[in-house]
């Protein structure tokens, strides 16, 4: 998928995710896509599948990458148009 289909996506949940970071193959293909909202860090895969951690309300935030505790999610599953 590219860029343009996950953020369509990803707007179609509104669930008030902001998008921290795509990582892209070399062919521009995403390979997974960070966010956030709320008290909550949001990852995606290749595939659209939905991965969450919590956060504390105080606790700033960082760099999603480095969350541990990743959890499958399908409320934040996406589906391509």
């Amino acid at each position: 998928m590219r860029i343009k289909d996950y953020e369509a996506a990803i707007d179609v949940l509104n669930a008030g995710v902001s998008i921290d970071e795509m990582v892209l193959s070399r062919g521009s293909e995403v390979k997974a896509v960070y966010g956030h909202c709320n008290h909550v860090y949001v990852k995606w895969d290749v595939f659209g599948r939905g991965f969450t951690a919590m956060r504390n309300e105080d606790e700033e935030l960082k760099d999603p990458r480095t969350v541990k505790g990743w959890r499958r999610s399908p409320d934040y599953d996406l589906l391509f148009q």
